[in-house]
């Protein structure tokens, strides 16, 4: 059966990250975030990214179709898309976005590619409590009997890995917006901006 890693970079150093995906044998970093540019952390912009990845032998590829922020507004609970910098795990009509054509067309080339290869997911959150990789993707590639792990740092410059299940197990109403705690990620600092939106 396959497995998926999960990542978010928010302000770890970019050799860092590079790392730890060298570390669980990582072949294929897949990036969902909607738009694969960081204003805080540059370094993690699609070009450079894929640039360094390369050097060290890791295929970058960048999946829209998995992002957490639809750009049409039924895919919103307000049925309206949101300006500025919401928090879209409170706005986004997850259990709807998982039904759609494009989502599902996403997921089946992720599993395709995770049959084939070790594939991670990125997005920019650090935190998968508070990221769409989790709440979306995880939860979605569980229930076709796919493992996750969500890859977390442990001190400075370590990680580990934490089944997404218990993550899952922890985090109640997890697509109604509620509040995510005592999930053991709290010591995960906030998006770059200070803010813990999802990008």
């Amino acid at each position: 059966m396959a497995v998926v890693w999960t990542i978010g970079h928010g302000a770890i150093p970019r050799q860092q990250l590079i790392t730890c995906l060298q570390q669980y044998r990582i072949e294929v970093l897949v990036d969902v975030r909607s738009v694969p540019y960081s204003r805080y952390n540059p370094q993690y912009n699609r070009e450079s990214l894929a640039s360094a990845l390369t050097r060290v032998g890791i295929e970058y590829q960048h999946m829209v179709a998995l992002g957490g922020r639809p750009v049409e507004p039924e895919y919103y609970l307000s049925q309206h898309v949101p300006t500025g910098h919401p928090d879209y795990l409170k706005k986004v009509d997850y259990d709807r976005v998982a039904q759609s054509d494009r989502f599902r067309a996403g997921l089946h080339d992720l599993l395709s590619l995770a049959t084939q290869r070790r594939v991670a997911i990125m997005c920019s959150e650090e935190n998968p409590a508070q990221c769409h990789r989790h709440h979306l993707i995880a939860v979605e590639l569980m229930k076709q009997g796919v493992t996750a792990w969500h890859l977390k740092r442990s001190g400075s410059t370590s990680f580990v890995a934490v089944d997404a299940r218990e993550v899952d197990s922890k985090v109640p109403g997890r697509r109604s917006g509620e509040e995510t705690t005592q999930l053991g990620f709290d010591d995960i600092p906030p998006n770059e901006d200070g803010s813990s939106q999802e990008r």
